[in-house]
């Protein structure tokens, strides 16, 4: 069962890769500052609505703001890098070399020659 869904996941990717590569390219245009997507997000949205999903963005007020003067009181408050944010980066990223909290592992694959 779990094969036959992922061969329709694959099979639903290809069907759209034209459109997937064109919206990579789009985005990759854009070269907005990390978590501050603006005109990449609402690419995406766009792209999904025209999928037949509903997109609704949620953000809490005050959501990237200044960083609450609180002391953390957990590991993951010390990750915040702005309200309601949290950087978790790969080892091998500028992101991760600016001090952001390295919390993805693997490899880090880099796709940009091939879009």
């Amino acid at each position: 069962m779990i094969r036959n869904k992922e061969e329709q996941i694959f099979a639903s990717v290809d069907a759209r890769e034209e459109a997937l590569t064109a919206l990579s390219r789009e985005i990759w245009e854009y070269a907005e500052p990390g978590l501050k997507e603006m005109k990449s997000s609402r690419a995406i949205a766009k792209f999904l609505e025209a999928e037949g999903f509903r997109v609704a963005v949620v953000l809490p007020r005050g959501t990237n703001t200044a960083v609450p003067g609180a002391a953390p009181l957990n590991e993951e408050d010390r990750w915040l890098t702005a309200r309601n944010k949290w950087l978790l980066a790969h080892s091998e990223s500028s992101e991760a070399a600016q001090g952001a909290h390295i919390g993805l592992k693997g490899e880090n694959i880099d796709i940009a020659a091939d879009i």
